[in-house]
């Protein structure tokens, strides 16, 4: 019989089979029992507790599940392994002469449900595939103020620096040069005169 590497569980130096074969079915063991009978050496898989496959010499399937059967009385060392539910339809699928005549109800048509099962999982995108994300807006330009990135917006800086000109001519034109010549020379004196510089004060300056 082919069957996967399993995970080791017990050893059994001196057992009868009756007394295995239920011990493996009250705690619904999932793996492969291999049983040395005698000069004899037997196989079996178990399923939940259900023989699956069975090998007992150059008997297989049901036949060499009966021909233990009419020996269960026997002691026999016996190693147990288990199987993932996997690595047990792989052991159907690859050991179909060695299944029983009676496997457990549901278990017909199990390895194609798996493997329909597997077909949908890989099919299916896993969390964070898919569709990819949008891409984010792209930043707009940074503008910086009073400057133009297209049309004329605002005055360009030598038109600017050319109105301010203007504005200052324009400001001292309109100024009252005798009114400000006459205020300024009435400062001074005052000023003068509060640090008691009189003296220096001449009608014809002032």
């Amino acid at each position: 019989m082919q069957l996967p590497r399993g995970t080791f569980h017990r050893l059994y130096k001196s057992v009868t089979l009756r007394s295995l074969k239920d011990e493996l079915a009250s705690t619904q063991f999932t793996g492969y029992c291999s049983i040395a009978l005698g000069k004899e050496s037997a196989i079996l898989v178990f399923d939940r507790g259900q023989v699956l496959l069975a090998e007992c010499g150059a008997e297989k399937g049901q036949q060499a599940l009966d021909d233990l059967r009419r020996n269960e009385e026997r002691e026999a060392a016996a190693e147990l392994n288990h199987l993932t539910p996997e690595q047990i339809n792989l052991a159907q699928e690859f050991n179909r002469p060695c299944s029983t005549e009676s496997p457990k109800a549901g278990d017909s048509g199990r390895a194609s449900r798996v493997r329909s099962e597997r077909q949908r999982q890989a099919s299916s995108p896993k969390p964070g595939q898919g569709a990819k994300p949008p891409a984010p807006p792209a930043a707009a330009p940074h503008v910086r103020p009073g400057k133009a990135t297209g049309g004329s917006i605002g005055a360009p800086p030598a038109q600017e620096n050319q109105e301010d000109l203007n504005s200052v001519m324009q400001t001292i034109e309109e100024m009252d040069l005798e009114k400000l010549n006459s205020t300024f020379r009435a400062n001074c004196k005052d000023m003068l005169r509060r640090i008691n510089l009189e003296h220096l004060i001449q009608d014809g300056d002032m």
